[in-house]
């Protein structure tokens, strides 16, 4: 009777992930639309457990409903973003409609440059004759075509984020009524190391949207004041698409640096050399002072691991997957911590993704009394050396 049991118990898990696994394969938008909405709750549980730490007021929030703190944050939202649309909102869209039409005409005229241009001239020719550089020839024709596009999706891509924002809303509403219901579906011998499982995914979640929070918030708003300081056209605009690129790490700072040299080039010939200049400066800023502060204390990952995460999605899903990458990445690597390394192989000393050495030390599943105190310490000073001296070269 119990060997017919398994062996139901058995079939059903196969068919479940066999059906999931062609749900990914034949549904892949709806998913990544479905990981986005549990962004979007992650962000918004993260606002209210920061609410409800505050040093003054925190102690009297902390009675509160569960309910009422996601109502308070979603009019402090509202209110933050209806200051913004009264104080540039109007700008904002005037200026993305005008890069719109501006942008194919710096197109052609960088085209024009280059067709004026003899050693421009004979390049295109060399790679004409060339067929195994027309790929390349490609790429570039295709990158110069995709930022029109791009200014679009900004604008035309309101549909998918009133979807997200409403599942987000909903998830961070009651979020242990859809974990508890995840949870149901794994043995019970298992099901506390599952709900270990989505604490530590949550707490990579949170603290990697925190830290990306601030990196994109340094970059719009020094991109906007030096453009608007050196009087490049379009400078809000510009800034708000350098905020929503830098969520991609790596590839996005240079995705936003297209539009922003096309203007110049447009508007400005003379200050394109100062814009590039600019650019570095901020990229540099951001690369070697604000993100190593900030993954000091939050998530740090490896660029390797970033790029590859955005390009196997960007081929397989396009433009949301690569938006979506560097998170799903941060949940891939968190899983395999926890799943392969701690529970498979059973070594307890590893420190999931985000975690400090505290928080390792009183973590329920890394038996504190096994590991060795010194060794963790040492191993911590080891591999922070590493990051200052990979940040000195």
């Amino acid at each position: 009777m119990q060997s017919l049991k398994a062996q139901k118990s058995f079939i059903f898990m196969v068919v479940m992930v066999i059906t999931f696994m062609l749900s990914l394969w034949l549904l892949t938008r709806v998913w990544l639309l479905i990981f986005a909405s549990i962004l979007m709750a992650v962000f918004i549980l993260s606002l209210v457990s920061g609410l409800r730490n505050l040093p003054v007021v925190g102690k009297w929030l902390q009675h509160i409903p569960h309910g009422v703190m996601v109502a308070l944050v979603l009019l402090l939202i509202f209110a933050v973003f209806t200051g913004f649309v009264t104080l540039f909102g109007q700008e904002l869209l005037a200026q993305l409609e005008e890069m719109k039409t501006a942008l194919p005409a710096a197109v052609e005229r960088v085209e024009e440059y280059v067709a004026q241009t003899p050693y421009m001239n004979q390049i295109s020719d060399w790679l004409e004759q060339n067929e195994r550089f027309n790929p390349l020839q490609d790429a570039i024709s295709k990158a110069m075509a995709f930022m029109p596009s791009l200014l679009s999706g900004v604008m035309g891509g309101l549909s998918n984020f009133m979807i997200i924002m409403l599942l987000g809303i909903f998830l961070a509403i009651s979020p242990s009524i859809y974990v508890n219901s995840f949870i149901a579906l794994i043995p019970p011998a298992k099901r506390d190391k599952g709900r270990y499982l989505f604490n530590q995914t949550y707490k990579a979640l949170r603290q990697w949207l925190l830290g990306q929070f601030v990196v994109m918030l340094f970059v719009g708003v020094c991109t906007s004041v030096a453009l608007w300081w050196m009087d490049i056209p379009f400078a809000l605009a510009m800034g708000f698409i350098s905020f929503l690129l830098d969520f991609i790490p790596v590839l996005g700072p240079w995705i936003a640096a297209i539009p922003i040299i096309l203007i110049a080039i447009l508007f400005t010939p003379d200050m394109v050399l100062w814009v590039i200049v600019m650019m570095i400066i901020v990229q540099q800023l951001e690369s070697y002072v604000i993100a190593p502060l900030i993954q000091q204390k939050l998530v740090n990952l490896p660029p390797v691991a970033l790029l590859i995460s955005q390009v196997v999605m960007g081929s397989l899903t396009g433009f949301l997957g690569i938006a979506l990458a560097t998170p799903l990445a941060v949940t891939f690597i968190v899983w395999v911590q926890v799943l392969y390394i701690k529970f498979t192989l059973g070594d307890y000393k590893v420190r999931i993704l985000g975690q400090n050495i505290q928080d390792m030390l009183e973590d329920e599943y890394a038996k504190p009394s096994k590991v060795d105190k010194e060794s963790v310490y040492q191993d911590d000073d080891s591999t922070q050396q590493s990051n200052d001296n990979t940040a000195t070269q």
